[in-house]
């Protein structure tokens, strides 16, 4: 029978918590899980990283609950995190947004209006150097056939398309936003909003999976900015449907759909089960939907 190795499996050891007896397990092993609730911040964890220095160990932190953990395990070597921090924000109610935010803000709220306001979003990308050249670059990038004749601001935005161009700058102005927060917020933004589409691209077609892509996206724009999530969404005023949705005060299908996202997220099967039911969505591809997103969303990111 081969050895797990050798059949290409990865081997994790789960809640670790160290003692000499495991060192066999440690030695076979690829991933150790370090569990932060059970391991006290300072001494106890930089000895703990000590021990478990190996060429071929990778850390992984899983219940990262706030912040100082975060950067603790970034100091100690730790590769993969886990946790509540990742998705929830640090509220200061008071707390003033900062100007390049504030901007990122008004950006994304001018692109997700309810009226398209082509003059708008070409002033806004006028007096912003970085987005004109990004624009451009994207509009000239294979993908989209490249080497377009392209005279103008306004040029670009009518050859892109108006849901092209919602997508592309709300991918723009999220990024921008996180400039400051840990990578995965927006890796986890942009994996809801991929998976999102596609199950809406399943279901109900092309304007419900625009909707569920800005769900996505948006989903943690209260974990971006600090700030309660009601008052950010007030602050970009999207439409009352996608804000209901993302606030929980609406039934139908873009929650049943956002639900069905979580639980894929959390692992929570029964939630899976019984919303893509309720979507009449056939569960057997959920995964393949799911791994889809990720792929997508590690070279949206890379970029």
């Amino acid at each position: 029978m081969p050895s797990a190795e050798g059949a290409g499996y990865l081997i994790a050891l789960d809640d670790f918590q160290y003692c000499p007896h495991l060192e066999p397990l440690i030695e076979i092993a690829d991933i150790v899980k370090v569990d932060f609730t059970l391991t006290p911040a300072g001494v106890p964890r930089s000895e703990l990283a000590d021990k478990l220095e190996r060429d071929h160990l990778t850390l992984l932190a899983e219940k990262v609950e706030n912040r100082e953990d975060f950067l603790e395990g970034c100091d100690l070597g730790f590769t993969y995190f886990q946790g509540y921090f990742f998705c929830k924000p640090e509220v200061v109610s008071r707390k003033a947004i900062p100007s390049n935010k504030l901007n990122n803000i008004r950006f994304m709220q001018t692109i997700n209006a309810p009226c398209f306001d082509i003059n708008g979003l070409e002033d806004l990308i006028k007096q912003d150097l970085s987005l004109s050249f990004k624009l451009l670059k994207y509009l000239n990038s294979a993908a989209l056939g490249g080497n377009h004749d392209i005279t103008s601001i306004r040029q670009a935005i009518m050859l892109m398309g108006q849901r092209p161009m919602i997508k592309w700058a709300t991918l723009v102005g999220l990024t921008a936003l996180a400039s400051d927060k840990p990578q995965e917020l927006v890796m986890t933004s942009l994996l809801r909003a991929r998976f999102g589409e596609l199950i809406g691209l399943a279901t109900a077609g092309s304007e419900r999976a625009s909707d569920l892509f800005l769900i996505g996206i948006f989903s943690l724009i209260d974990a971006l900015t600090d700030r309660d999530l009601e008052t950010v969404l007030g602050e970009l005023q999207l439409r009352d449907e996608i804000s209901g949705t993302l606030l929980r005060h609406t039934n139908g299908y873009l929650r049943s759909s956002l639900e069905l996202v979580l639980g894929q997220e959390k692992g929570d099967w029964d939630v899976v089960s019984k919303t893509a039911l309720d979507l009449g969505l056939d569960e057997s591809i959920v995964p393949q939907l799911y791994t889809e997103s990720l792929v997508w969303a590690n070279e949206v990111s890379s970029v």
